[in-house]
């Protein structure tokens, strides 16, 4: 985490932005959406995203930030770069896969138009982290 922030307290936000996901994963819930979301995200962690990997838009209110906030997580963990490729390549896939399938109406709904901007500008920091 950069020394800029308040590390423990933002890991401890960081922590607890994800258990919903993961608890949401574990019991087969819908993670299309952030239907899963309990609490509202602080806001310190979308500002971590920007001010470290210049990703803009981090707001937790699309199933897209997450990912986001998981490749930088796995960037800043030091995984191996070809596990952090395909990670955020297989989210492009699903939605491509999501955009071919369902109707423009439904696939926004499901999917902000800034996605993929997104999923590239965190492939972008991931690759530049090595």
């Amino acid at each position: 985490m950069p020394s800029n922030f308040d590390s423990a307290s933002l890991l401890g936000d960081i922590i607890f932005t994800l258990k919903d996901l993961r608890n949401a994963v574990a019991h087969n819930g819908i993670v299309v959406d952030v239907r899963f979301k309990s609490n509202s995200v602080n806001q310190g962690i979308g500002k971590l995203l920007n001010g470290d990997s210049n990703i803009t838009g981090i707001n937790f209110n699309e199933i897209t930030d997450y990912i986001v906030l998981l490749a930088y997580l796995l960037t800043k963990l030091q995984f191996a770069r070809a596990d952090r490729t395909k990670f955020l390549d297989d989210f492009l896939a699903i939605l491509k896969e999501y955009r071919v399938s369902f109707s423009q109406p439904i696939f926004s709904k499901l999917v902000s138009s800034q996605a993929v901007r997104k999923i590239q500008e965190a492939r972008k920091f991931s690759d530049g982290n090595d």
